[in-house]
């Protein structure tokens, strides 16, 4: 079969697919390339005034009608010509799967194709059908056809009115009318009227809107249809002509009653009542929008039947009326619901969803976390290295020291003496080169053996060990959420619960009967024992058993068959075996004679509570495996992107691990004393040696006379006479005030006449150099500046040196000045802005010289550490850790790493204001370094 062509307003070729639907004027057809839009084709060629009628429908048509409406988008025809050929139909928009809204009236059609609808559904329903009428409305159409076949409404309540090209609009002046309409939803005034002939408005579409909404409040009710006790019959469309509304407490006056079994008018809100009693009664009809609100507050006061989980009614009734309704109608209008099911579900396919749930890829079947860094593969951390080296330094100087200072206390010393020297300054070289001997212990011996050595008592070490514990910690947890949240078995275990899903559902008519076989087996065992109650021993003529056995029976309340159980006749120690006998075949005849009646037997309410609890499971069962496909995607979706997330963090936590037991490897070497000792005794002797190679040295220990004269120190100064010591300090305090106000050449001259003085004022070489810094004159700064601080270095000789070597650009002594300037800042005291400045510009030093990053992590290392071995501290006093908190605030400045730096600001503020407030002076220093404002 040819594919059947169209052409649109651009004359572009639209190609029909398959036919999804056919109605009395035309068929509906798939679109070829086009899943969003359909095309009505009509049987006949429409006419002219109904060609025009599409085109004007097709210019004026919008999103928002578009949305709630098949609205015409484009007119199709029969040649390619534009604005040429026979209008043949129209293109509108694909409406996906929804009902119209007379299948939510009756019960069956209710039940079937919206299982899940509760009243609650009905109201939002008919809100939204108000809606969609309103906006056309809005627009100035008149909708005139308003029935339920014209409107579609999904399982989510949404709404799309149909027959869009039989409104009546006005477009350039002419108005085309509405020509169909259906006696039932037709007001009194246009019953009996050709449709054609007249021209409607909106009080008309809201008679008809006013049915619909009542036959979704009142479950298919018609207002008008009702009992009439006058003479003869009542058709519905007489009527609605006489006003003849059924429902209210004034429907006798109307000779009207509603039909028994429907839901009363005290059922629903007055103002909402008093809406029907409008729209029925009078010609000043609600407007659709009126009806927005009633319903709203309607849905919004729903509470649920206590007894029914389906059943909604109005909050102010005492009791559920849906209730009352079916047991008096025996039928059911909504299914049980379990608690919180909202979403609506349509025929359940079990082949389908299986097919489905099977389709779902599992996810990799890596189960495990990925392989741990080897330890022995990585190189320790850069302050691990750099302790290493200093460590190594330090062996190696003591090496020397006492190599040189035992010859001393050989040569200086004598026989009985010296090595009482020797030995008691072992302990003291070492102690001076800064080594510490420590037991060699393997870190690999805990996770062989079991057994973890004893803590160390050096700091340094402990910390060492602190860092791999925390390192072990936290590898595990992640390995543990490894295991928890990114193995294969969560979806394993997922599609076994839906497998056993599954075998439940296909075994719920044999678990149903199973259930009502139950409730059969126990009404018949009732009426058996009622039936074997009515039989008395006494009276009964049993062959073998005596008066006495029965008198003896009687004493052990065994009065009738039904009591003749094996258990009751072994309390029975007079019983002799053969009576026993006797008396259960007695029994077992009496019990033959029992006829069960079903007709009684089991009790309606057990009946019904088996089938709700059966009817409730297939629903959980339904949904569950309807979601069953979407459950095991989000799992594999989360497990994958738990990998994702976690495979860096186990990384980087097997990396951490490996590195600090890397550490705890180089830190614990052995540090051997013995070849000290051995370094020393054997250069004593060789200085004992010497000293008896030359026997001819007296008084070679009594100091020479020149040799306090001779010493560096008194050498490079002259004495000082007290007279020139005061006037050089008068001339430094002048120099001090010239220096506050700028005028630093009158103080450099000031601060030379001082030193000409007293050349011992180290504090005037410090201020003569920060004179010559300002003055620019760098070289002659340096020079007075470091003979400060080759003898007497202090915070501020240090910063000034800094400040020089950073204009002479010579960034590597501007760093060490800096470097050593910060170590002479005290603890216990707040910094001064000097201070503060001074690791500003050591942080803008290490920045440009591209090692910011690597002091960060020794920076943060060491926090960790510090956090590790902290101790309580006073309000003002620093601690290591807040020391290294706020070095580390300043180099997350440079680093640009803002939001860390406020991070240490706020640690900070609970634990030292002081250092918070030094840390915030950097942070606003570097905001105006950076941005150039505050």
């Amino acid at each position: 079969m040819s594919t059947r062509i169209f052409y649109n307003s651009q004359a572009e070729a639209i190609r029909l697919g398959r036919q999804i639907g056919t109605g009395g004027e035309g068929t509906v057809y798939e679109i070829q390339g086009r899943s969003d839009l359909v095309a009505k084709i009509y049987h006949e060629p429409p006419s002219p005034e109904k060609a025009e009628k599409l085109v004007a429908l097709a210019r004026i048509g919008a999103e928002r009608l578009f949305n709630l409406s098949a609205w015409p988008v484009d007119v199709l025809r029969d040649q390619i010509a534009p604005n040429e050929g026979n209008v043949a139909g129209f293109v509108m928009q694909r409406i996906g799967q929804a009902e119209e809204v007379h299948a939510l009236h009756s019960p069956k059609s209710r039940l079937q194709k919206f299982p899940e609808a509760s009243w609650a559904f009905l109201i939002y329903a008919a809100t939204n059908i108000a809606r969609a009428i309103a906006v056309m409305h809005e627009h100035g159409f008149v909708v005139g056809d308003v029935n339920p076949k014209n409107i579609l409404v999904t399982r989510k309540a949404t709404i799309t009115l149909l027959d869009c090209d039989s409104f009546q609009i006005t477009a350039n002046g002419k108005t085309y009318r509405c020509e169909g309409g259906f006696p039932e939803y037709t007001p009194p005034e246009l019953q009996g009227v050709v449709f054609r002939d007249v021209e409607r408005n909106e009080q008309h579409d809201c008679f008809g809107l006013a049915v619909v909404i009542f036959q979704l409040l009142f479950l298919g009710r018609h207002p008008f249809s009702g009992r009439f006790s006058g003479e003869a019959e009542m058709p519905l469309e007489r009527a609605i002509a006489e006003s003849r509304f059924a429902y209210g407490s004034d429907a006798g006056s109307r000779q009207m009653q509603p039909p028994p079994g429907t839901l009363a008018m005290s059922a629903i809100p007055t103002a909402l009542a008093g809406l029907f009693h409008r729209a029925f009664l009078s010609t000043n009809r609600p407007s659709a929008s009126e009806w927005i609100e009633p319903l709203e507050t309607l849905a919004k006061s729903l509470k649920r039947c206590t007894l029914h989980s389906g059943h909604h009614f109005f909050g102010e009734l005492a009791e559920c009326p849906w209730c009352a309704i079916e047991m008096s109608a025996r039928i059911r209008l909504f299914n049980f619901l379990l608690p919180g099911a909202e979403q609506n579900r349509g025929q359940f396919r079990l082949d389908e969803v299986w097919k489905e749930i099977e389709g779902v890829a599992q996810p990799l079947s890596l189960a495990t976390v990925p392989r741990r860094i080897d330890w022995k593969t990585v190189q320790p951390s850069e302050e691990v290295i750099t302790q290493y080296d200093l460590t190594r330094a330090r062996y190696w100087r003591t090496f020397c020291l006492v190599a040189v200072g035992g010859m001393v206390l050989g040569y200086f010393g004598n026989f009985c003496i010296g090595p009482l020297l020797l030995f008691t300054s072992i302990p003291l070289l070492v102690k001076y080169a800064g080594i510490k001997a420590r037991p060699k212990a393997p870190i690999i011996l805990p996770s062989i053996t079991g057994v973890s050595p004893p803590p160390s008592t050096d700091p340094y070490i402990r910390q060492i060990e602190n860092a791999k514990e925390n390192a072990e910690i936290e590898f595990e947890a992640v390995e543990e959420r490894w295991r928890k949240e990114a193995s294969a078995e969560r979806f394993q275990t997922g599609l076994q619960t839906l497998l056993a899903q599954k075998e439940t559902y296909l075994n719920l008519p044999k678990l149903r009967q199973q259930k009502l076989n139950q409730l059969q087996s126990k009404a018949r065992d009732t009426q058996l024992e009622e039936y074997l109650d009515q039989f008395e021993i006494t009276d009964a003529k049993i062959s073998g058993i005596s008066s006495a056995t029965k008198a003896s029976l009687l004493s052990y309340g065994i009065e009738t068959a039904a009591d003749l159980t094996p258990p009751r006749l072994e309390q029975v120690k007079t019983m002799d075996p053969a009576g026993a006998k006797v008396l259960r075949r007695w029994h077992r005849d009496v019990a033959e004679q029992f006829s069960f009646d079903p007709a009684k037997g089991v009790s309606d309410q057990a009946r019904i509570a088996v089938e709700r609890e059966m009817d409730e499971m297939c629903f959980r069962l339904e949904h569950e495996l309807t979601s069953g496909a979407y459950y095991l995607r989000r799992i594999k979706l989360e497990v994958e992107d738990v990998r994702q997330k976690l495979t860096p963090k186990v990384e980087e936590a097997s990396q951490s691990l490996a590195r600090a037991e890397k550490d705890c490897e180089v830190s614990q070497k052995t540090v051997f004393i013995g070849p000290i000792v051995f370094v020393l005794i054997i250069s004593f002797i060789i200085g004992y040696g010497i000293d008896l190679a030359y026997p001819n040295r007296a008084n070679s220990h009594e100091p020479s006379q020149n040799y306090s004269t001779s010493s560096s120190t008194t050498s490079n100064y002259r004495e000082v006479s007290q007279e020139d010591a005061d006037k050089a300090l008068a001339l430094y305090d002048s120099g001090q005030a010239l220096l506050k106000q700028s005028k630093f050449d009158e103080a450099v001259s000031t601060f030379q006449e001082a030193l000409a003085l007293n050349p011992r004022l180290d504090v005037v070489h410090e201020e003569l150099g920060y004179a010559l810094y300002r003055l620019g004159k760098y070289e002659d700064a340096i020079e007075s500046l470091r003979t400060v601080s080759q003898h007497n270095p202090s915070f501020e000789t240090d910063y000034y040196l800094g400040l020089v070597y950073i204009e002479l650009k010579n960034l590597d002594h501007a760093r060490a000045s800096l470097e050593d300037a910060i170590t002479h800042i005290p603890f216990g005291k707040a910094l001064t802005d000097k201070e503060i400045d001074a690791y500003y510009r050591l942080g803008s030093l290490l920045k440009q010289n591209g090692e910011i990053e690597r002091n960060i992590l020794i920076k943060e290392s060491e926090v960790k550490f510090s956090e590790a071995l902290r101790t309580k501290t006073t309000a003002v006093e620093r601690s290591p850790l807040e020391s290294a908190r706020f070095e580390l605030g300043n180099l997350y400045l440079w680093a640009d790493k803002f939001e860390s730096a406020k991070e240490q600001y706020r640690q900070l503020r609970v634990s030292n204001q002081q250092l918070a407030a030094a840390l915030k002076k950097l942070m606003s220093l570097h905001a105006v370094h950076t941005t150039g404002r505050k």
